[in-house]
């Protein structure tokens, strides 16, 4: 397969100086992978209980936003998240109409909700039809700075718990960054 297989450039993610290949956030999903990698159970019902942790948990972030260096959000947020992939996980995708190879980042912004829209929250999500809600804002970018007046940030990259230490976080995307073998 791989001597036969043809190779597709795809985009990557960049956290600061280090790379991502699917999505990062640094909402309630933050909490909710944080909360899953200090469980035993690594499955489906563990990511269930984390989740379900999370959001009797989760108090949201303040963050001031700027989006290709010009647009700026300043508020509390439920959820943040920057995605190269359509999938996060387990069939779940927090932006649907994402491309590997677009040569942008789809994000996504949700404001704080109480706890009716927190369930509806994830009943968009898992009907993959977030864009719906008038909290959420949906948008393709090239870069985002977040900057945040806390010592540290508790992210989610690739699906793991990573901690920042510094109050400015800078994502952006690297057209045809990587070379991927796919069979013909």
């Amino acid at each position: 397969t791989i001597l036969n297989a043809k190779i597709n450039k795809i985009d990557a993610g960049k956290i600061n100086e280090n790379y991502f290949f699917s999505n990062m956030g640094l909402g309630i999903d933050a909490d909710v992978i944080n909360n899953y990698a200090q469980t035993k159970t690594r499955n489906f019902l563990g990511y269930v209980t984390a989740s379900t942790k999370a959001i009797f948990n989760f108090q949201p972030k303040k963050f001031s936003i700027k989006l290709d260096n010009e647009h700026i959000l300043d508020d509390d947020f439920y959820f943040v998240f920057c995605s190269n992939s359509n999938e996060a996980g387990y069939g779940i995708s927090f932006s649907p109409n994402a491309k590997l190879n677009d040569g942008k980042l789809d994000f996504l912004a949700v404001k704080k909700l109480n706890f009716i829209q927190q369930i509806q929250f994830s009943a968009n999500v898992l009907g993959k039809r977030i864009e719906k809600m008038k909290q959420a804002k949906v948008l393709q970018v090239n870069s985002v700075k977040f900057n945040s007046k806390q010592p540290k940030t508790i992210a989610q990259v690739d699906g793991e718990a990573v901690i920042f230490y510094q109050n400015s976080i800078e994502v952006s995307i690297v057209p045809n960054a990587l070379n991927v073998i796919v069979p013909n």
